[in-house]
C-alpha cells in the first residue's frame, strides 16, 4: 500500500492519506462516550417506532462499527501496519460507521408510518452537521463521513419522494440549503484550522529560533542535546559538542557599532550552516556563542577537521559600509559520552575547553581531553 502511494502525486498523497487523518481519529476518541450515548438514544426510537428486533439488529450493527473504528483508531495510533495502512483501515472504518447511521435514515423514510420521513431528512442533515466539524482536521474524513448522508439526503426526497413541480422544486431548494450550509461551515473550518496552524508556525519560530540568525536558539539546543543524549543511550553511539565563541566581538561592537556586529553574527551563521552535515544541528545559545552537536561520531579526526573548516569561514573577512570586517573563532570541543554523561555535564566540558583555547591565544580549538589531561 505504501508503494502504490508512493507513486501517487506528492500532493494528493499528504492531503488525502497524510498525518491530518491521526489527527480526527484522535479527535473522535474524544467523544466517543457521547457517541456511544447516541447510538443506543438512537437503537431506543429504532424500537419504539420498529418494535425491539430492528432496534437490536441496528444496535448490533452500530456496535460492531465502533469496535471497527477503535480496532482501526489503535492501528494509526501505534503504527502497527504503517502509517498509510493504518489511515486507509480508519478511513473504512469510518465508512462503516457512516453507513450504518445512514441506514437508519432510510429505514425512517421508507417505513409506513406517516411523519417519519421528516425524522429521516432531520437525522441525515444532523449526521452532515457532526461530519464537517471534522472539515479543519481531514478532508478525506470529511469526505467519507459526509458522504453517505449527503447521498441520502439527495436521493431519497427526489428519486423516491414522488415529488413534482413546486414540491420537486422545494425539496430540491431544501436540499441545496443544508448541503451548502455543510460546504460553507467546513470551507470556514479549514480556513480557520490554516489560519491556526500559521499562527502556530510562528510562535513555535519565535520560541525555539534566534531572531536574528534564524537559527535553532538555546531553547531548541536544550530539547536538541536531550533528544541526541536519550538517542545515543539507546543505540550507545557518540557525538560532539562544540562550542564557538567569536574572539574579541565586543572590539566590533564598540568600533564599529552594533549593527556592524549583528551583521558580524548572520554571517557567522550563515557561514556555519553551510558547513555542517545534514544530520548535525546549529544554534545560537549566547551573544556570540554558537553551539554544533555532530551526531552520530566514530572518529575524533572528524571533529578535529571541522573545527579547522569552522576557523577557515571565520577569517574570511566581510564588507561592512566600505570596511573589512573581520574575526576569529576559539571552538571548545566534548564528546559524549567520554567528557559527560548528561547536558549539564557535557555543556561544562565543551565550555571549559572553549576556555582554555581563548586562554591559548584564540582562533583555534581544544578538545575536553587535552584540558584534563594538561
Amino acid at each position: 500500500m505504501e508503494a502504490v502511494l508512493g507513486n501517487m502525486p506528492a500532493t494528493f498523497a499528504s492531503g488525502w492519506f497524510g498525518p491530518d487523518i491521526d489527527l480526527a481519529a484522535r479527535d473522535g476518541r474524544k467523544v466517543v462516550l457521547a457517541r456511544i450515548v447516541a447510538g443506543f438514544g438512537s437503537a431506543g426510537f429504532l424500537a419504539a417506532n420498529f418494535g425491539l428486533a430492528a432496534g437490536g439488529r441496528w444496535l448490533v450493527a452500530y456496535l460492531a462499527a465502533e469496535g471497527c473504528v477503535w480496532l482501526a483508531r489503535r492501528s494509526v495510533e501505534t503504527g502497527q501496519v504503517g502509517a498509510t495502512g493504518g489511515r486507509i483501515a480508519y478511513l473504512c472504518a469510518v465508512a462503516l460507521m457512516a453507513s450504518v447511521w445512514s441506514l437508519t435514515t432510510v429505514q425512517y423514510w421508507f417505513s409506513p408510518h406517516a411523519g417519519l420521513r421528516t425524522i429521516a431528512i432531520l437525522l441525515a442533515a444532523a449526521l452532515l452537521i457532526h461530519a464537517q466539524a471534522f472539515a479543519f482536521r481531514s478532508r478525506a474524513v470529511l469526505t467519507v463521513m459526509a458522504g453517505f448522508p449527503a447521498a441520502t439526503v439527495i436521493i431519497l426526497p427526489v428519486a423516491y419522494g414522488g415529488l413534482s413541480g413546486p414540491a420537486l422544486a422545494s425539496a430540491i431548494f431544501a436540499i441545496g440549503l443544508i448541503l451548502g450550509y455543510v460546504g460553507v461551515s467546513a470551507a470556514a473550518n479549514i480556513r480557520a484550522a490554516r489560519d491556526l496552524a500559521d499562527a502556530q508556525v510562528e510562535l513555535e519560530s519565535i520560541a525555539y529560533f534566534d531572531a536574528l540568525t534564524s537559527v535553532a536558539n538555546r531553547r531548541m539546543f536544550t530539547q536538541d542535546i536531550r533528544k541526541l543524549i536519550a538517542f545515543s543511550h539507546r543505540r550507545g553511539t557518540r557525538f560532539a559538542l562544540l562550542l564557538i565563541d567569536l574572539d574579541h566581538f565586543k572590539q566590533v561592537n564598540d568600533t564599529a557599532g552594533h549593527d556592524a556586529g549583528d551583521i558580524l553574527l548572520v554571517e557567522m551563521a550563515t557561514r556555519l550552516r553551510s558547513i555542517i552535515r545534514g544530520s548535525d544541528s546549529l544554534a545560537r545559545v549566547g551573544g556570540d556563542e554558537f553551539a554544533i552537536l555532530m551526531s552520530d561520531l566514530t572518529d575524533g579526526a572528524d571533529v578535529e577537521q571541522f573545527c579547522e573548516r569552522v576557523n577557515t569561514v571565520f577569517h574570511a573577512a566581510i564588507e561592512f559600509r566600505g570596511a573589512a570586517l573581520q574575526t576569529t573563532s576559539s571552538v571548545g570541543v566534548a564528546i559524549f559520552p567520554d567528557h559527560g554523561a548528561d547536558e549539564v555535564a557535557i555543556y561544562k566540558a565543551a565550555d571549559v575547553a572553549l576556555y582554555e583555547a581563548k586562554r591559548g591565544g584564540r582562533n583555534t580549538w581544544r578538545f575536553f581531553e587535552q584540558v584534563a589531561e594538561a
